[in-house]
């Protein structure tokens, strides 16, 4: 009986004390994986892969009126094993990304170790092209209206015949605000939304 009357008396706090509007700042993670099997020898062109607007928004599930504030991002990566013998100890990958209209390169030619455990970190030295293509996502995600696509374009070089399985990553963080109703007391945001 007590804990029935405490939690109406508490309701009926809430509701005198009425709601406000809070900002909520919040971050999502993104991970895009692809994989391709292939046999290269010298230069060869993989598939692209084609990121929208939809389908990013999709992936990652934001809420309807959220507001995306940035997109970050935070790790490119690539693995490489063999399906056959070879006297390579590596391969040569290069990136590119593409909005219609405009191609810019990710990263340069960057030797990715054949038959590695681990993934290959390549950010480490594109600082300024993954700065620009987060850019390019955080307008394409922020503007509702935006049709835009982004196509993500790898090429792979090689010194003798290959078959080989890549793996290629790219993980990113999209950075968002939403503005809830909450009653003053469980408030917890640094600020009020404006309307």
């Amino acid at each position: 009986m007590k804990k029935t009357t405490g939690l109406l008396l508490l309701a009926a706090t809430l509701l005198l004390w009425g709601c406000e509007s809070r900002l909520f700042k919040t971050i999502v993670t993104y991970k895009l994986d692809r994989e391709y099997t292939f046999s290269v020898n010298g230069r060869k062109d993989l598939p692209e892969t084609v990121i929208t607007r939809a389908e990013l928004l999709d992936a990652v599930s934001l809420p309807q009126d959220a507001r995306v504030t940035k997109v970050t991002i935070e790790n490119i990566a690539a693995k490489v094993s063999e399906n056959a013998e070879s006297q390579a100890s590596f391969i040569n990958l290069e990136g590119y990304y593409s909005t219609p209209g405009k191609s810019r390169q990710l990263f340069p030619q960057f030797p990715i170790p054949l038959g590695s455990l681990v993934f290959t970190r390549i950010n480490n030295t594109i600082s300024n092209e993954i700065s620009s293509l987060s850019d390019v996502l955080s307008e394409v995600l922020r503007n509702e209206n935006d049709t835009r696509s982004v196509a993500l374009k790898l090429t792979t070089f090689s010194s003798s015949p290959l078959i080989l399985d890549l793996k290629f990553q790219l993980d990113m963080t999209i950075h968002y605000e939403v503005c809830r109703e909450v009653p003053p007391l469980f408030g917890g945001a640094e600020e009020t939304c404006e309307q």
